[in-house]
């Protein structure tokens, strides 16, 4: 059986380790990457004041007694980022979720890369809150593709998933219509 070990640094950091057969009270010292003394095979971080942020993860390389960090490969649920009006999207919405709640029709805009340089294969999930027609508009340079080029969410509670693909090329899917 593993053993556990939380520590909190500072205010808002929280650090937790695992172990296999080794006792953390006597080999437990600072984060891998600072030179400290850390048998463990797994070392987590996350803040206080956005507990669903992971700061780092790392696992032991037992190959070269080294770490490597997974830190940035692991992205947690975003939340969903309520709109009213006309919105372009912005790096926040990145693996979440935008639902625009409207009586009247709604421009949702997918900016450039220069603008906004969303990672390759980010995914951003839009619902159609209200009754007004949500139409995904692309910003200058930029290509939407979707099946029979349909770019407006269909009715309320529609939803369409947008995958970046390349530098401005963007795939959209879901409940559109011309």
């Amino acid at each position: 059986m593993g053993k556990f070990h939380r520590d909190i640094v500072g205010s808002d950091l929280h650090r937790f380790a695992v172990w296999s057969d080794v006792d953390p009270a006597t080999t437990y010292g600072t984060d891998p990457e600072e030179g400290g003394v850390h048998p463990g095979l797994a070392w987590l971080e996350h803040s206080t004041g956005a507990p669903d942020t992971i700061v780092s993860l790392k696992v032991r390389n037992e190959a070269n007694d080294g770490w490597v960090d997974f830190g940035a490969l692991f992205t947690p649920p975003m939340g969903v980022n309520e709109e009213t009006g006309a919105y372009e999207l912005t790096l926040a919405d990145a693996e979440g979720t935008v639902r625009v709640t409207n009586a009247g029709a709604v421009a949702l805009t997918v900016p450039d890369n220069a603008t906004i340089p969303f990672p390759i294969g980010t995914s951003i999930l839009v619902i159609q809150g209200g009754v007004g027609q949500v139409t995904l508009t692309p910003a200058g340079g930029v290509t939407l593709n979707s099946a029979g080029a349909k770019l407006k969410l269909t009715s309320q509670y529609s939803a369409a998933a947008l995958v970046k693909m390349a530098a401005d090329e963007w795939v959209v899917s879901g409940d559109l219509s011309a």
